[in-house]
């Protein structure tokens, strides 16, 4: 039952977010919107920001899997699924909390699997932390690129393996790149 009711609430605050923005949204609305009270609320969620970071949290959940090398094809299936069915609250979202707060919650989940990624695929390599600091900074920025493109609808996601296979040969390519310049860093 926890899960479902979970979930309901979730689902409410989805929907409301398709039809205004975050800002506007109310513990009130979702609760209303749910059917579920305002103690129910309050038992799942701290605050409405709690499920900003749960909403993130569960939306890169299968993305981090794959960088911490435990692919379910699946899950990233069900991931690109979600993405797509809720790509206009999700939009929103993103628009609402503004760039550098939305930047906080996806790299609150990201950064750790993204920098064991990049520290697997660099062990075999002489690189010095600084370039290896680089080439996390530059892959980040571009994935949070794509998500940004991806919401926008200017990028259209068949498949979210590919992406991220795809990606996987730039970050090795880049760390080699990295490892051969003549730069120090």
């Amino acid at each position: 039952m926890s899960s479902f009711t979970r979930q309901a609430i979730m689902d409410s605050f989805l929907r409301l977010l398709e039809k205004k923005p975050f800002a506007k949204v109310t513990v009130r609305d979702i609760v209303e919107e749910c059917g579920v009270n305002r103690t129910t609320f309050y038992y799942y969620y701290q605050d409405i920001y709690a499920i900003v970071e749960d909403l993130v949290a569960s939306s890169l959940s299968a993305y981090a899997a794959v960088l911490d090398g435990d692919p379910h094809l699946a899950d990233l299936r069900d991931a690109r699924d979600f993405a797509t069915i809720h790509r206009k609250a999700l939009a929103s979202l993103y628009r609402s909390l503004g760039h550098e707060k939305a930047r906080q919650y996806i790299f609150a989940v990201m950064d750790g699997p993204m920098d064991r990624f990049i520290e697997r695929h660099s062990r075999d390599l002489a690189l010095s932390e600084g370039k290896r600091r680089t080439v996390f900074l530059l892959v980040r920025e571009a994935l949070l690129g794509a998500l940004c493109l991806f919401l926008d609808g200017e990028l259209p996601v068949e498949d979210g393996g590919n992406f991220l296979t795809l990606t996987h040969g730039i970050v090795r390519l880049m760390l080699e790149n990295a490892a051969h310049s003549g730069l120090n860093s």
